[in-house]
């Protein structure tokens, strides 16, 4: 095997001696520095881009594109009972509803009836605009030959009136009548907004409960009348006497509950055929009197 000239330089001075001593071999320094070319030329480019393309608008003569039509439909609810006041000695009082979508056209309170001989009306609205509130004035119909009356704005004292003169076994219940608006779409389509609306005893006012939408003229189907079973069973069992059939008149039970007399009678009667409710004829207006089959 051949050695290099200075592997055998380092191999006889490895045992050099001093001394007699052998000594540490000396360092064999070898340098290593690679070459490196670094090359740091900037190129420059300017090449500079003209671009002329001229825009050029066409008039047609048409008038500008509307605003887009909101996509949800018409959602009209019942906010309050309220005042307008239009001069010192000038005021009406009705209902406060709100849409929460698009525009509603040729918007209608049905007829109220507060009591079997107590009728209320409104005026129709042309139409409550996308995401706005309105304001529906509200009378009572026995003012209707005396149009300047104040008291042809006294619905809080037409419901109190009436709640006084119910069924005393019911005074710790609110007095509750069901207020329903008609209203259609852009594509008239006809919807109807249900609500509540108490006399609250204790405070003396008027509040409406929350407000259900459904379109009109539809079918009620299983979910519907379960919805108004359901107040009635409860209005029947918060008021059971044990051992003792409880009787109540169908305009008794539907003030307590919100619903109309008829879609009380007709909620009575089904749970009538259900074997929920016994029933008794009796003279009176919807001919029975309802309690409890489990008493």
């Amino acid at each position: 095997m051949l050695r290099t000239a200075q592997e055998n330089y380092a191999l006889d001075n490895a045992f050099a001696l001093i001394d007699g001593h052998p000594q540490a071999p000396t360092p064999v320094h070898i340098e290593n520095k690679p070459e490196t070319h670094i090359e740091n030329k900037p190129v420059f480019e300017n090449k500079p881009v003209f671009e002329n393309k001229p825009t050029i608008i066409v008039s047609t003569g048409a008038a500008p594109a509307p605003a887009p039509v909101p996509d949800t439909r018409p959602q009209l609810i019942f906010d309050s009972w309220n005042m307008v006041s239009r001069a010192m000695d000038d005021w009406q009082y009705g209902f406060r509803i709100s849409n929460n979508g698009e525009a509603a056209i040729d918007v209608r309170v049905k007829r109220l009836q507060i009591s079997p001989q107590t009728f209320a009306s409104s005026d129709a609205l042309p139409q409550i605009p996308a995401y706005e509130n309105a304001f529906i004035p509200v009378f009572l119909e026995a003012y209707k030959s005396a149009p300047d009356s104040p008291e042809k704005w006294s619905l809080l004292n037409a419901m109190k009136k009436a709640y006084e003169a119910r069924d005393k076994r019911v005074t710790s219940e609110d007095y509750v009548i069901p207020i329903i608006a008609k209203y259609r779409d852009l594509e008239d389509n006809e919807y109807e907004s249900t609500a509540e609306l108490h006399y609250v005893p204790a405070r003396q006012e008027l509040t409406f409960g929350a407000t259900r939408q459904r379109k009109a003229n539809e079918p009620p189907n299983a979910k519907e009348e379960f919805r108004h079973e359901k107040p009635v069973l409860d209005f029947l069992d918060r008021h059971r006497i044990p051992n003792q059939a409880v009787i109540f008149l169908v305009d008794d039970v539907s003030t307590c509950v919100g619903l109309s007399g008829a879609d009380t009678a007709a909620a009575l009667n089904r749970l009538f055929a259900k074997k929920r409710v016994y029933r008794s004829p009796i003279d009176a207006r919807w001919d029975f009197g309802y309690w409890l089959a489990d008493f």
